[in-house]
């Protein structure tokens, strides 16, 4: 008969245990919270200032969002967007200021995705829209 061993420590055990359920939630929880995929919709004119520029901006969109990033651009600007764990996302670009890009002026987006809805405001001091998309 073999002599018991009595190394074996049931608290590192549990421990062990505790670790890895929470190493294995961590990844849920983290993937529960990725916002990727493709949303369609509608942009609609908050505000214009009748230019050229601004002309038939209310219109069907499609934005697309990998690795909880997308890039979306107004105008002149590129916008490049992560979105945050709670689905919030906020971009801003200084453009013009030159002969054929106008003003000095920002560019700004806006928004949060809740569920498979993102809502938010683009745009800058010419014209705005707001964007109503549904993940499909």
């Amino acid at each position: 008969m073999l002599p018991r061993r009595r190394d074996r420590n049931p608290k590192l055990f549990f421990l062990l245990i505790s670790v890895c359920l929470g190493s294995a939630a961590a990844v849920d929880s983290f993937a529960a919270n990725t916002f990727d995929g493709v949303y369609n919709g509608t942009q609609r004119t908050i505000f214009t200032n009748n230019s050229a520029l601004c002309a038939r901006i209310a219109t069907d969109t499609v934005l697309q969002i990998r690795n909880n990033h997308f890039t979306r651009q107004w105008g002149i600007a590129n916008l490049s967007v992560d979105v945050a764990a709670d689905g919030s996302f906020e971009a801003k670009q200084f453009v013009g200021g030159g002969r054929a890009t106008g003003d000095p002026r920002v560019v700004r987006i806006a928004g949060q995705i809740t569920d498979s809805n993102l809502e938010a405001d683009i745009g800058g001091t010419r014209c705005a829209v707001h964007l109503s998309l549904k993940k499909s």
